[in-house]
């Protein structure tokens, strides 16, 4: 019978830090506590019907949902949030926007069952690094969709500029390091498999 010990072994770095974060969270620790009072009553056994049952349905999930694989980059699951010298969060460096775009660039690695999941997955990754962008629709077939990122929300208020008022900013966070912005364009492509292909990529 395998132990949790034996799980955690087998688990990758970012499966440990996601169960490290949910052990801490109101939900792990309420969780926690109810699996302890239900596992300390006299005569527990576990359902391995049950188990075996939750297992397989994780997977047909997993499979379902598509999302890019942990290792999709060099054995990358995320993006860095530093590197040496280089702060990633930086999207203005040159440097470090072919970083973020080798990351990006990932998502083509893969086959999707929907491309909108890996542009999900790929949003949720990219606010790690301030990164947002707009609603994007991608239908059947093939076809280009460009959306306006911002980093951090954007910048809105006074400026600082010296003056009792001084100047109002209202904008994406990126346009007054990288002149007109920056923005994030998608290509989708449906396969004969029935299946599609998505390449994104940061300009």
């Amino acid at each position: 019978m395998k132990t949790f010990k034996d799980f955690d072994e087998k688990m990758t770095a970012a499966a440990k830090m996601k169960q490290a974060k949910y052990r801490k969270s109101a939900a792990g620790k309420k969780s926690a506590k109810a699996y302890k009072k239900k596992t300390s009553k006299a005569g527990y056994k576990v359902d391995k019907s049950r188990s075996k049952a939750a297992k397989k349905g994780a997977k047909l999930r997993k499979n379902e949902f598509d999302p890019i694989e942990e290792s999709s980059v060099a054995g990358a699951s995320q993006i860095p949030v530093e590197d040496g010298g280089m702060d990633v969060h930086d999207i203005a460096d040159p440097e470090v926007r072919k970083r973020v775009n080798a990351f990006v660039g990932s998502i083509a690695d893969k086959e999707y069952l929907n491309a909108n999941h890996a542009i999900a997955e790929l949003r949720q990754k990219l606010m790690r690094v301030g990164l947002e962008f707009g609603q994007v629709d991608i239908y059947e077939g093939e076809g280009e969709v460009s959306s306006p990122l911002s980093q951090f929300g954007g910048r809105y208020g006074n400026d600082g500029s010296g003056t009792e008022d001084g100047q109002l900013v209202n904008d994406d966070g990126i346009s007054h390091r990288h002149d007109g912005g920056l923005s994030i364009n998608f290509k989708y492509m449906e396969l004969d498999n029935g299946r599609c292909k998505v390449f994104a990529k940061i300009a």
